[in-house]
């Protein structure tokens, strides 16, 4: 990313997939995996909330230590993309963060915020206050393709979303749910609040680790270990540790010859 991208998102501003912080701490990463959690998005270090650029200082290893601090405290691991940029004469860093293919990813074993973005204001003469009120009639934007998703299933029910999200959430106290609309999106963002200690917090974050593994066999079957670590940007060694759980277990096999063959779900 050169000079010129840098300047077109400071005059675009911070939204779901821009974030401005003028230091690399605890809360960039968490940023960073929000990023990951989601479509993706790219951390400007060095800028101000307002897009100010007050620069960053980086050393010669200073690149190297933020990704090893992020991959050490992700699971799975997580390997953005960084460059550096001259913006009046003042240092940024740029963090681009693609979407991870497995999700959840963890920062510490503890899951903070996932943000997912639907392209549309809200129709007719909804707003916010209705829905948080629960005080509204649904009306569809295009009933042809709302039909055609219905009738394929792809959809369950008309305008009921909302409702069903926070019935859902009762069985998760520990999670909150909040929306809002930003430019031409909607925002939707799920919190998590853990009180676990970080040993049961790592521990957590592996056992969702496991699981989201064995729906990636389930989806993508015949995959051997070095393709799976292509795919999923994990290392051959955690992947090959949960693989052993999930034989374990019963859950997966391996089929074939050891050259051709590949994992399938049971």
């Amino acid at each position: 990313m050169d000079v010129r991208n840098v300047l077109a998102l400071l005059q675009r501003g911070e939204n779901e997939k821009l974030e401005f912080k003028t230091s690399f701490k605890s809360d960039a990463i968490e940023s960073i995996v929000a990023f990951a959690n989601s479509k993706g998005g790219v951390l400007l270090v060095g800028v101000q909330d307002n897009a100010y650029v007050t620069g960053v200082t980086l050393g010669k290893e200073s690149l190297q230590k933020y990704v090893n601090q992020i991959k050490q405290n992700t699971i799975p691991a997580v390997i953005p993309d960084m460059d550096i940029v001259t913006v009046d004469g003042k240092t940024a860093l740029v963090i681009t963060v693609a979407e991870y293919p497995v999700k959840p990813v963890s920062y510490r074993g503890r899951y903070y915020k996932i943000v997912i973005a639907s392209p549309g204001k809200l129709y007719g003469d909804i707003t916010l206050e209705k829905l948080k009120s629960k005080d509204y009639q649904s009306s569809l934007r295009n009933k042809l393709i709302a039909e055609a998703f219905y009738l394929t299933g792809n959809i369950e029910k008309y305008g009921s979303g909302f409702i069903r999200i926070e019935k859902e959430l009762k069985e998760y106290p520990q999670i909150s749910f909040e929306f809002k609309e930003i430019a031409n999106a909607m925002q939707m963002t799920f919190y998590k609040q853990s009180s676990v200690g970080v040993n049961e917090g790592i521990n957590e974050g592996i056992n969702e680790g496991i699981k989201s593994l064995y729906e990636f066999i389930k989806n993508n079957p015949s995959l051997r270990v070095s393709q799976m670590e292509k795919a999923l940007n994990i290392p051959a060694k955690t992947l090959e540790r949960w693989i052993k759980q999930l034989k374990e277990e019963d859950k997966i096999e391996y089929r074939g010859s050891k050259k051709r063959g590949g994992y399938y779900a049971r």
